[in-house]
């Protein structure tokens, strides 16, 4: 078993998760696969949703393994070298852009424009074209949270009289449609979706609620509730939603989508770090290895050696899972590919610096990155998978 004290190494700050702005400047000739790119002023956070190859092998033609004999577990460590084509500027945006996900070749992103505040849902399509605002909040609103499912944009927006709901509306634009009650406490987020419901975490009363809210706005129910931060990193796998408890510390869970169950404990054990549930077990990183637990629980062993610290675990890609550097400007870091199953890992980004976990489609990963020489922007880059 992995020593608990490295399970406890700070938190970065999710700065990331911060709301966005973003301020279309100009439109550049040039792409990732083809199409058009576009610079602007703007910025960015993460999310965890994207969409999956059909084959699930993730293919693509990006870098080379990065790897070197010797790693635990069975597996090499990522070297600290890198070889790897250089990710593609699609947006620049503002630092405070928030929540990326992915929806077939389209990627949607919450941001505020300059001078104004209301937060926007912002369209990029897979020509790297600005394709504008599918959503704006009314002046004073801010959108919290966003999800998108086939053929519906749901996402959280706040009152500046403190009230949260859950809303809808289509990618084409239009009226929005309330789902939700309104949740007294000012927040929630979304944790994911299926056919017939949205999955939404709510401060509830000194304690954390995760509900099921129908899609169609006809109620909601309340599937778990729990002490503490609870529920982050959300994650639909098969009937379940699994999720960490109280900010990580007091380790993984999971409770049946169709309620009627109390949380069960897969594991005790802390997870700091973003993690991902796989068909191999559950990825954690600690600072100087990746490591994972079988789905049963018990405990994590290491995986593979982590040279250049601790990383973030994107949510499955099919087969493979994205290791994400907890990197900084000053201390840039690189994005790898890493099977579930075990393996080599393979570089798809170098020098890479504070950046959000990927999101994903067929043809390719994205993530949004604090630029290194402008404070107040971030961009949007695309890379090969």
């Amino acid at each position: 078993m992995n020593s608990i004290l490295l399970r406890f190494v700070r938190r970065p700050a999710r700065t990331l998760r911060a709301r966005s702005e973003f301020h279309f400047v100009t439109l550049v000739a040039g792409s990732l696969f083809g199409g058009a790119l576009l610079v602007a002023c703007g910025s960015s956070a993460p999310s965890h949703q994207s969409t999956t190859s059909a084959d699930g092998t993730g293919g693509g033609d990006g870098g080379v393994p990065s790897t070197s004999p010797g790693g635990a577990g069975g597996e090499s460590p990522a070297s600290t070298s890198c070889n790897a084509p250089a990710p593609v500027l699609r947006v620049s945006a503002t630092a405070l852009a928030s929540h990326l996900v992915a929806a077939k070749e389209d990627l949607y992103f919450i941001d505020m424009p300059p001078m104004t505040t209301s937060t926007q849902i912002r369209h990029v399509g897979g020509d790297g074209q600005d394709d504008g605002a599918i959503y704006a909040s009314p002046e004073g609103s801010t959108l919290l949270s966003v999800w998108a499912a086939a053929d519906t944009m749901y996402f959280v927006e706040s009152t500046p009289q403190g009230e949260a709901a859950l809303y809808r509306v289509p990618y084409a634009g239009g009226d929005k449609t309330k789902l939700s009650k309104d949740y007294s406490s000012g927040s929630a987020e979304i944790g994911g979706a299926d056919a017939n419901y949205v999955y939404v975490a709510v401060s509830q009363d000194g304690n954390y609620e995760l509900r099921r809210v129908a899609a169609d706005g006809s109620g909601e129910t309340v599937i778990a509730s729990l002490p503490g931060l609870a529920f982050r990193d959300m994650q639909i796998f098969g009937s379940d939603m699994w999720f960490l408890a109280n900010d990580g510390l007091d380790g993984y869970y999971k409770v049946p989508l169709s309620g009627g169950a109390a949380p069960m404990q897969i594991s005790p054990e802390p997870c700091q770090f973003e993690a991902s549930v796989t068909s191999a077990g559950v990825y954690c990183s600690d600072a100087l290895s990746l490591t994972r637990m079988p789905l049963t629980g018990g405990d994590y062993t290491k995986v593979m050696d982590l040279p250049d610290g601790g990383v973030d675990v994107s949510p499955p890609d099919g087969d493979f899972v994205y290791l994400t550097p907890k990197s900084t400007p000053d201390h840039p870091g690189v994005l790898r590919k890493f099977p579930v199953a075990g393996g080599t890992t393979k570089d798809l980004a170098c020098g890479r610096g504070t950046m959000t976990i990927p999101v994903f489609n067929d043809g390719g990963i994205y993530w949004l990155e604090a630029d290194a020489t402008d404070s107040s922007k971030m961009n949007l880059y695309a890379a090969a998978k």
